[in-house]
């Protein structure tokens, strides 16, 4: 497949792995072609994992030297996807942060799963 940069691909999810090396989880993904991918999955999705077949995901780039694409989850897709507006779910504040431009959020973990 010829991917393009800041073009969204919606990919087979093959499941949650964990890096022993540095402890971090990653999405094992698969094109339509059979190459896969693995991709830093937002830490709300670990909890879900499992839950959705396919996610879409954007090409943040593309590797000079093996010419494979990087994969960047795309939130608000994944978020329509594993909740419903106008239900109710169990969050976890875990902490009240400031960015770089002084806009003020909350980092949340649902306890869900």
């Amino acid at each position: 497949m010829n991917y393009q940069v800041n073009e969204v691909y919606t990919l087979k999810v093959l499941g949650l792995v964990l890096d022993t090396r540095t402890e971090q989880h990653y999405l094992q993904l698969q094109d339509e072609d059979g190459k896969t991918y693995r991709v830093k999955p937002f830490n709300y999705y670990i909890d879900w994992a499992g839950s959705l077949d396919t996610v879409d995901c954007v090409v943040g780039g593309i590797d000079e030297l093996t010419h494979r694409p990087w994969f960047k989850l795309r939130k608000l897709d994944l978020l329509e996807k594993l909740y419903e507006v106008g239900e109710s779910y169990p969050f976890v504040v875990r902490e009240k942060c400031v960015d770089n431009n002084g806009a003020q959020y909350y980092v949340i973990e649902d306890n869900v799963r």
